[in-house]
């Protein structure tokens, strides 16, 4: 299996000096003159770190990720530069100068747990709108995700994008499911009767795709439990944590990893037994060359996974047939698609399961 060496000796450094740093930190306060120098440092490093990342290519990248959907987009999340130290152990560690985040606690001084929702922006004329619950990886900002979350909404989902720092349990998806239940029935909310709650996927990354996959694991029961409108029809967890465990799933789900990812290495837990116990319930694995752990927080045309995971929740949240085509049929697109490794290769190429295959 490929990996990106520039990447993982890049990060050396990088991390020697967060070390350096934060052990300066408990000897004494950190000015914002050095905060700010280092944030100005590395603005001018911008070309260099764009220079560590291969853009996404691909039939899915193209079809579904090059360009927004036909939705402007409202939401109300506020985020904008990742500033502060906090911040800037993000910049080094993602290797991202440009990555956005919001106020949450500790990236901010708001409330650690934060959820905000993306929507079409002409949502009062359309009707009821298929649902997406993300969270995002441990140590995470939810802003951090604000690309990806919003190329979904721009396809016609409500998207909500929670997270508590932590994020690996079902406790996010829960409380944002919550949420827009709160919003659907709120004759002052912009989504009041328009939250579709027989339409959910969950998602998520790293940790967040381990509580994807345990929140996904829910009975029919317990979602009417939740509320009797609920039923969860797609789980989309990217290189999630190991504590999923996916034969309990409850909807069809697509598992991505990455080639390039040294926290969630395809070759353990995402293809040894998370894939392979995924036998009841349509199901589809794929590894995506190139990608790192880090590609869902990337601007789309970087990010890996952009085309086929959009495709993914257009196919399961609005039946739409160019995407089916990624998933359903002998010749499925996903297989043929360059951005993944083959399916000839063992353990990470692209597969199905039979129920998958059985699919019209």
């Amino acid at each position: 299996m490929k990996t990106n060496q520039r990447s993982r000796t890049a990060i050396i450094p990088a991390l020697l000096s967060l070390s350096a740093l934060s052990t300066q930190a408990m000897a004494a306060p950190v000015s914002q003159q050095a905060v700010d120098l280092a944030y100005r440092q590395q603005q001018e490093q911008r070309v260099e770190t764009r220079s560590l990342l291969f853009p996404a290519f691909g039939p899915a990248n193209r079809e579904f990720a090059a360009a927004p959907g036909p939705y402007a987009v409202a939401t109300d999340a506020v985020v904008g530069d990742c500033r502060g130290l906090v911040g800037l152990i993000a910049k080094l560690v993602l290797l991202d100068a440009t990555v956005k985040c919001d106020a949450a606690f500790p990236y901010g001084f708001d409330d650690p747990i934060s959820t905000s929702v993306y929507y079409p922006r002409n949502i009062g004329q359309l009707g009821k709108r298929p649902v997406v619950v993300f969270a995002g990886g441990i140590l995470s900002n939810p802003g951090q995700y604000a690309p990806m979350v919003e190329h979904w909404a721009s396809q016609g989902f409500i998207v909500m994008n929670v997270g508590d720092f932590i994020n690996s349990t079902p406790v996010m998806p829960l409380l944002g499911l919550n949420e827009l239940i709160r919003m659907d029935r709120d004759p002052a909310s912009p989504l009041y009767a328009k939250v579709d709650l027989g339409r959910v996927v969950i998602a998520g990354h790293s940790a967040g795709g381990q509580a994807a996959i345990q929140t996904g694991s829910f009975a029919p029961a317990l979602q009417a439990a939740i509320d009797p409108r609920l039923r969860i029809v797609g789980v989309l967890p990217i290189e999630p944590g190991p504590l999923g465990l996916s034969a309990t799933l409850q909807a069809p789900t697509l598992i991505l990893s990455g080639a390039a990812d040294v926290v969630v290495p395809a070759i353990a837990w995402p293809n040894l037994w998370q894939d392979p116990h995924l036998q009841r319930l349509p199901a589809w694995g794929a590894t995506a060359r190139f990608a790192t752990h880090f590609s869902p927080v990337r601007e789309l045309k970087y990010n890996e996974f952009g085309g086929i995971a959009t495709a993914f929740l257009r196919y399961v949240g609005l039946d739409d047939a160019r995407a089916k085509a990624y998933f359903v049929g002998p010749n499925y697109k996903l297989s043929l698609d360059e951005q993944f490794v083959p399916s000839v290769w063992p353990i990470v190429g692209v597969d199905r399961n039979a129920a998958a295959a059985g699919l019209k």
